[in-house]
């Protein structure tokens, strides 16, 4: 089901470049991110070594692993905004109907792994929302700072339809300023 949805993201490659279907290695990133991948390579050594069984499965006509380069460079090409509407799209449709008097946490998480210390990059910081009843994530948006947090969870609250459920937000949400502005927000 979900590599029909996987399907709907354009392929950022000409034609002639195609010989790995973007869906299939997109479906293969999910499952060896699954399997505790945190690279590309991690990613090419997962679909190595399960090739067999997963042109078995999936009715594969690929002749050989797409080396690490390939599936580096495919993954990069992809948007992520498309990436990210296409899960928005799928976690809608697994939430057991509208997400209307549900309980809605948001928070916001480092990645593991994203840390550089010799490239002097910090690490990635997500903000989360996630469904505790259906037991989903329902969206989340890349933070540049742990600061900036708040104006990202008043976007990503915006961009979701949340009338009546209750949302738990971190303490760090609760300023009083902010939450007269979300109060003027929210009522007619």
């Amino acid at each position: 089901m979900i590599l029909d949805f996987l399907k709907e993201i354009p392929d950022h490659r000409d034609r002639e470049g195609r010989m790995y279907d973007l869906a299939h290695i997109l479906l293969f990133t999910i499952l060896a991110i699954l399997s505790n991948a945190k690279n590309y390579k991690d990613v090419w050594r997962f679909i190595s070594t399960h090739f067999e069984k997963l042109k078995e499965v999936f009715a594969l006509k690929w002749r050989q692993v797409p080396d690490y380069t390939t599936v580096r460079n495919i993954l990069i090409g992809v948007m992520p905004e498309r990436l990210e509407q296409t899960f928005r799209k799928h976690s809608a449709l697994l939430t057991e109907g509208p997400f209307e008097g549900k309980h809605i946490c948001c928070d916001g998480k480092s990645l593991d792994g994203s840390f550089q210390n010799l490239q002097n990059k910090k690490a990635t910081q997500l903000f989360e929302i996630f469904s505790a009843c259906d037991k989903i994530v329902l969206g989340h948006i890349p933070i540049e700072e742990k600061d900036h947090e708040i104006p990202v969870m008043q976007e990503l609250l915006a961009s979701l339809p949340f009338a009546e459920s209750i949302v738990t937000v971190d303490a760090l949400h609760c300023q009083k300023k902010h939450l007269k502005l979300q109060e003027s927000q929210m009522l007619p």
